[in-house]
């Protein structure tokens, strides 16, 4: 996403200072409520605390509660499409992917491709039937996942100190994040060990993918033939460039 800002040394710090406070204080603010309206025994035996709290407080208005959480939910799925799509965009322009994933739309500048792709892997997930079986294993990938990256950030400024870093974050954040998804990832395999190894199982199918697309050089003509007829096909289809 820093490549898409027009000023990210000024932009990007003021962006994330300003929206982690306002998302801190509201749900701050959100749980004192349900606590002054909800007893602490209704608080852990109801399934949907918001829903309680909103019969409690509007009576028969109690459906704007489920409205306002749709739209908090609907904006969280345009923030991670935005961002998971960048991550696949990125990937894609690294060689780790397909090339299609890394080409952008002609006119709005938009990595269309990674889009489609990103919503291609949410729409596979719904296949799972139990949806808190997959709220752990994609939590316990996520936090595995960021936490390891967070990780890398702390290894690189301490092995490679002279690389060109045109945003720099104090390395104490750094710190306390991964602290903090030391935490989680660890809490999270105890309180459910066979879910958390089914996430590490998921995470393990990426190996033989990447020896097949980035390992294996010496592809079959016949493969390389169709993925270039699929990348000619989405380009005047989609009215795609090349991201490069």
């Amino acid at each position: 996403m820093i490549e898409e800002m027009n000023n990210p040394q000024r932009d990007l710090p003021i962006a994330i200072i300003f929206s982690c406070l306002v998302v801190t204080v509201v749900y701050t603010l959100a749980n004192v409520a349900y606590l002054t309206v909800v007893s602490m025994s209704e608080l852990l035996s109801t399934p949907a605390v918001a829903v309680t709290f909103a019969n409690r407080m509007y009576g028969p208005m109690w459906w704007i509660m489920p409205l306002f959480v749709a739209f908090s939910t609907f904006g969280g799925v345009n923030g991670s499409m935005l961002t998971a799509s960048r991550v696949f965009f990125v990937a894609s322009q690294e060689k780790q992917m397909p090339q299609l994933i890394s080409f952008l739309h002609v006119d709005r500048l938009t990595p269309i491709p990674a889009v489609i792709f990103t919503c291609v892997v949410g729409l596979a997930y719904l296949l799972i039937t139990d949806i808190y079986a997959l709220i752990t294993y994609l939590g316990f990938v996520q936090w595995l996942a960021i936490g390891a990256t967070v990780f890398i950030v702390l290894l690189f400024r301490c092995t490679r100190r002279d690389v060109p870093r045109p945003v720099r974050a104090p390395l104490i954040f750094a710190v306390i994040y991964v602290s903090i998804t030391t935490f989680l990832v660890i809490f999270t395999f105890v309180g459910a060990p066979r879910e958390s190894l089914m996430g590490i199982l998921i995470i393990l199918t990426a190996v033989p993918v990447y020896i097949f697309g980035c390992v294996w050089k010496n592809k079959p003509k016949s493969f390389e033939r169709m993925m270039h007829q699929l990348t000619i096909g989405s380009q005047k289809f989609l009215r795609l460039v090349p991201g490069s």
